[in-house]
């Protein structure tokens, strides 16, 4: 493909960009006038201003140009637009049920818009990758512990006293224990085995 070509291409891609753009804008944003005067004057000669479309006219020579995901994109959108346009012409439904309807037909109408719009994006832009934002805005931050001053704990100070205890304490415990009395409790009151004599207990 030369150069012309290219242009070419472009142009024809922007031209369908801009008319469906255009005509999916008109077919949202007037959506409670249009049904008004269709409601109220039963009239359907304003519906030809809403769904003016460029598109028709595009010979198939013209879309050789396009590609395959751009023209099947195409085909979607403007054969549910299509749809949307013989429903209203020919309706007989009453004015709520006809608000249902369109708005049933708007919210297929964007999600084939957004199809549309993306594959045609990608060929007018090929790097454009289509995210908003910058990249790894949504990420969360990886802290890396080799980069982090840490605190070295044996240099820090915490002002604790250390409380020594007695070195007798240990010694003067075992010796109360190993000289007390058998019939002497700590506190040096009588035990069971004080109440009766050495005499009395032999014979036991």
């Amino acid at each position: 493909m030369n150069n012309r070509d290219d242009v070419f291409t472009t142009r024809i891609l922007t031209l369908l960009k801009i008319d469906a753009n255009n005509l999916f804008n008109r077919l949202k944003s007037r959506e409670s006038e249009y049904l008004a005067i269709f409601s109220q004057k039963r009239t359907r000669d304003h519906f030809k201003e809403i769904f003016i479309s460029k598109y028709p006219s595009i010979s198939m020579g013209d879309l050789k140009y396009c590609s395959e995901d751009v023209i099947i994109s195409l085909d979607a959108f403007y054969t549910k637009v299509d749809d949307m346009r013989w429903y209203l012409y020919h309706t007989d439904d009453m004015p709520v049920t006809v608000d249902d309807n369109v708005r049933h037909f708007l919210r297929e109408l964007k999600e084939l818009y957004s199809n549309l719009m993306l594959y045609l994006q990608a060929e007018l832009d090929p790097n454009d990758d289509g995210e908003g934002g910058e990249e790894g805005e949504d990420e969360e931050e990886i802290i890396d512990l080799e980069q982090v001053d840490l605190i070295d704990l044996p240099d820090i100070d915490f002002d604790v006293e250390e409380t020594e205890l007695p070195e007798s304490s240990e010694e003067s415990s075992d010796e109360v224990f190993n000289d007390r009395d058998p019939s002497k409790n700590l506190a040096g009151e009588d035990t069971i085995l004080g109440v009766f004599n050495k005499e009395d207990l032999k014979d036991l």
